[in-house]
């Protein structure tokens, strides 16, 4: 048998090796991407999907602004926005209708290029980002909290004891180890100091990361979403009517609330069949969720300190209508995952549009 020593050192090559490569091939799919876009190539389908596109929709529907008036807007270009919306046009100052129209072009010409642009950033964490602790790429069980295990577990031999209910179809429960909270926000922390480009976690979330850009999808999310979530979603009738027992795909983020800078949200629905929300920890005060169903006054709320703390967080239909009251000190990590079926949207249609015809 070979010595230790050369066993280790072997390893380290076949690392270096693998690094190496992995850079090699990063800097092929950069020069795709850039040619693409000289080119004027739109990306395919397929390409829009691993990016978090599932529908047409995206491009012109539910487009957030927050002045000079917060809200979603359908927008296909300044002559059909006024035309549509002249009652609020004709509400607003001249300026204040400038920025409002400036504001919708500006978004809509970011989504028109979110695809090529996070390729190219995708492409280049790849090849020239370090990790600070590279085992988080792979799900490890020690990474879940060992009440979350055991409840997946009971959900796959069919007697899950029902976590706790805030009403019909939200849930609190564990989910992270303080571990992998405490890694998983180093390794943000450490990235966010490497200087390179991250993308914003959605269109109301403007501070945070989109965890498959650090290449987080392929070890960590996707079994995270194969061998737990959706068991778990399957036996949790709520949630498995809505396709939460072939939810297959998602888009995943962290998002992070501060003083000065996004320190709440507004109302709105997710781009998903199932939501889960997790506390990553930061040390701050207030930012409750709540939970409005279909009416206009909240009929449940979430305390993240009552709640269990970091690692714990809600599980909940992404069609449940719900905001984020402001913080007041410190810093909000969380860990958010869209869990989409695509069964789901060929049979009941996009839960944004609700047409199954503009579906990617």
């Amino acid at each position: 048998s070979e010595p230790r020593g050369t066993i280790f050192l072997n390893l380290a090559w076949l690392r270096t090796a693998a690094l190496a490569l992995r850079r090699l091939i990063s800097r092929g799919t950069l020069a795709r991407v850039a040619l693409a876009q000289r080119l004027g190539i739109p990306p395919s389908a397929a390409t829009q999907r691993q990016h978090g596109i599932d529908c047409a929709c995206y491009y012109t529907e539910n487009l957030f602004v927050r002045s000079p008036v917060e809200g979603h807007f359908c927008f296909e270009g300044r002559t059909a926005f006024e035309r549509r919306e002249r009652p609020l046009l004709e509400s607003l100052s001249f300026e204040a209708r400038d920025e409002l129209l400036s504001r919708l072009e500006a978004e809509a010409a970011r989504r028109r290029g979110i695809v090529p642009a996070a390729a190219a950033r995708k492409a280049r964490v790849a090849a020239e980002y370090s990790p600070l602790h590279p085992e988080l790429w792979t799900l490890r069980e020690r990474w879940l909290h060992r009440d979350f295990v055991a409840l997946v577990e009971q959900a796959r031999a069919g007697e899950l004891r029902r976590p706790p209910q805030l009403a019909p179809g939200i849930y609190t429960l564990p989910v992270f180890s303080e571990l992998f909270c405490r890694l998983l926000t180093e390794e943000l922390a450490h990235f966010g100091a490497s200087g390179l480009p991250v993308g914003q976690p959605n269109s109301m979330n403007r501070h945070g990361a989109l965890l498959d850009e650090l290449g987080l999808s392929a070890g960590l999310l996707d079994p995270l979403l194969s061998d737990w979530l959706r068991p778990l979603c399957a036996a949790l009738p709520p949630l498995a009517a809505a396709g939460g027992a072939s939810i297959d795909h998602h888009k995943a983020f962290v998002v992070a609330y501060r003083l000065g800078e996004d320190e709440s949200l507004s109302m709105h629905v997710d781009n998903a069949e199932v939501t889960l929300n997790v506390n990553l920890g930061g040390g701050f005060e207030q930012g409750e969720l709540l939970f409005y169903g279909r009416t206009a006054h909240p009929l449940a709320h979430h305390d993240w300190h009552d709640g269990g703390g970091v690692g714990h967080g809600v599980l909940h239909l992404g069609a449940q209508a719900h905001a984020a009251l402001p913080i007041t000190s410190g810093e909000r990590l969380n860990l958010v995952i869209w869990m989409r079926s695509r069964a789901r949207r060929r049979e009941a249609g996009c839960p944004m549009c609700g047409q199954t015809d503009r579906l990617l």
